[in-house]
């Protein structure tokens, strides 16, 4: 990991879990779902914009494949180059595990990256107001080349970046958030069982995007394979 270690951010795990408690508010049409998962055909382009680069983005995902040489994007935004992003990277062997990859600004860091097991859920954090990372609870220094970019109304979208056509996210995400403007929680729409996220601060159900329908698991273990 970057910088020889880091610290662990107690006070940021404690405001995840508060966080967490919020899914209970969603509203009655719905049901939370543990995940929802994107096979390569899904994605979001959610209701939540970058600011001048000082956002707070924060997920939690795991990596499905791990056979392949892919850039895989959870929760970015981006024109042209990164702005603010989390993700993953597959660019080396064995491919059990993939490298997160964090941008803040115009560049990915240039330090060593934790490693990801393929089907393991892990908590991400992305702060372009102080320049650090969170990957399971452990703060770290971004060291990558820091530019401040200032995108115009530029979307986050879940499971793509700069509005790919050919998407390649293979991931599973159980929470999402842009700290202030949203916060992501997968779920079912019960009147028509369609699938997506609801954000719970500005009260707005997404779906997918791209074409098929996201996989998912139920609270109580019942898994549906993603649709092409």
């Amino acid at each position: 990991m970057s910088g020889g270690g880091g610290i662990v951010d107690v006070n940021g795990i404690r405001r995840r879990l508060l966080a967490m408690q919020k899914t209970g508010l969603l509203p009655a049409g719905y049901v939370e779902l543990k995940y929802i998962e994107a096979n390569g055909n899904h994605f979001i382009n959610t209701d939540a914009y970058q600011s001048d680069m000082n956002d707070i983005i924060r997920a939690t995902f795991a990596c499905t494949l791990g056979g392949s040489n892919e850039d895989s994007a959870i929760f970015a935004g981006r024109t042209g180059m990164w702005a603010l992003g989390i993700g993953s990277l597959t660019r080396q062997s064995p491919y059990v595990q993939k490298p997160l990859t964090i941008y803040i600004g115009a560049s990915d860091g240039s330090g060593t990256r934790p490693l990801m097991d393929i089907n393991t859920f892990y908590e991400v954090e992305a702060n372009a107001i102080n320049t650090t990372y969170t990957f399971d609870g452990v703060v770290y220094e971004y060291e990558g080349r820091w530019d401040r970019y200032s995108p115009t109304l530029k979307q986050y979208q879940l499971f793509n970046y700069n509005s790919k056509t050919s998407v390649t996210t293979r991931l599973k995400l159980k929470y999402a958030e842009v700290v202030g403007k949203g916060i992501f929680i997968p779920c079912m729409r019960k009147s028509d069982n369609k699938v997506g996220v609801y954000n719970i601060i500005t009260g707005t159900f997404l779906t997918n995007d791209g074409t098929g329908e996201f996989g998912y698991e139920t609270l109580n273990g019942t898994y549906v394979a993603p649709v092409t």
